[in-house]
């Protein structure tokens, strides 16, 4: 059985998030997966979508899709990396791809749009693309045991589904960023909209700081918090220095809420993985899906509010603290996590 991905390239409008999907692309090639390469046509951030642009998107995702059906050998295993560019127009052709060329798929979610229901009127094509698309998959890999049971409940089959754990984070072996002298880093969009609490970490205490690396932060630095501007992935791994890294989103320090909040209770967040790969502890919200995974390795501790944060530092035994996230860390730099899910896939289907 031949062995493809879809490799989707990436668009105009580069950011921090291709990272995780860059990294599933080599980390498949080096397991001997094939790319099959299909473009992306994104129009610009900057302002709203054009009609022409719209319909440009939607003629090159029909292209991609009937490329694809073409492209891809017969009795293959097929891994795409879920949300898929263009989604509608492929899934068409899922069905005629398993019944006339006897192909199977594994997807790999990066996030369930269902889940974030960022998208208002789009909600439908959310639900289509999470729980009609992926049920056509032979295996599918989620992110851990509460996004596995989110799926079962929507009616897939327990056996066919994988927790992923942790996204990995490939890197070459770079100096450590954990420096107890800095504050608690906190990095990725900081934007209102998902980290709104960062405006009001002043009501936290006078000795707490905190490093913040990203872009879309646009009040000055204060005594308290540090903003260090936005980096490049790369980039960001040499620049990065603080104590912990905190995984939160939403508007309140008090809990994660509102739509990027309550995804945590799902998601495992990519900048875990960017905290671990330059050996900084993490903090996360107690409620959320990491929850369970920080506390049983000892990589950090749980929090059921920002508030809790300096008095259970006090309690942190920093050489222990530090030896089990160096433990994870090589995991995680190495990608042992997707290696493992994917062995795992491929067995489950190689089982059928």
């Amino acid at each position: 059985m031949e062995k493809v991905f879809i490799k989707t390239e990436n668009g105009k409008n580069p950011h921090a998030g291709s990272k995780a999907r860059d990294d599933v692309d080599q980390l498949l090639e080096q397991r001997g997966y094939r790319p099959i390469v299909i473009g992306n046509y994104e129009p610009r951030e900057d302002r709203k979508e054009s009609y022409f642009e719209k319909a440009h998107r939607h003629l090159t995702s029909l292209i991609n899709a009937f490329r694809l059906f073409f492209l891809i050998p017969k009795k293959s295993l097929v891994v795409m990396q879920h949300p898929m560019t263009g989604f509608v127009y492929f899934n068409w052709l899922m069905n005629p791809l398993k019944k006339r060329k006897k192909v199977k798929f594994v997807a790999l979610i990066h996030d369930l749009d269902s889940l974030r229901k960022l998208h208002g009127s789009k909600q439908k094509n959310d639900q289509l693309a999470d729980l009609d698309m992926l049920k056509k998959c032979e295996v599918v890999i989620c992110h851990n045991l509460m996004m596995k049971n989110y799926l079962i409940s929507e009616g897939f089959s327990e056996n066919r589904l994988v927790s992923l754990a942790l996204f990995d984070y490939l890197t070459p072996q770079v100096a450590d960023a954990y420096d107890p002298s800095k504050g608690i880093v906190v990095a990725g969009n900081l934007n209102q909209e998902k980290s709104g609490y960062l405006r009001e970490l002043t009501q936290l205490s006078d000795t707490m700081t905190f490093e913040l690396y990203g872009p879309n932060y646009e009040a000055a630095s204060q005594e308290t918090i540090h903003y260090h501007g936005s980096f490049s992935p790369d980039k960001l791994l040499e620049s990065i220095k603080g104590s912990y890294g905190l995984v939160w989103d939403g508007p309140s320090i008090h809990l994660c809420e509102g739509n990027f909040g309550e995804y945590l209770r799902y998601n495992n967040s990519h900048k875990a993985s960017l905290y671990l790969a330059v050996g900084i502890p993490i903090i996360v919200w107690k409620e959320s899906a990491l929850s369970e995974f920080v506390e049983k390795n000892g990589i950090g501790f749980s929090v059921s509010n920002l508030k809790e944060i300096e008095s259970k530092m006090k309690y942190q035994d920093e050489i222990k603290l530090l030896a089990n996230v160096q433990a994870i860390k090589e995991k995680v730099i190495s990608g042992g996590f997707l290696t493992s899910a994917i062995a795992s896939a491929e067995k489950k289907v190689m089982e059928e």
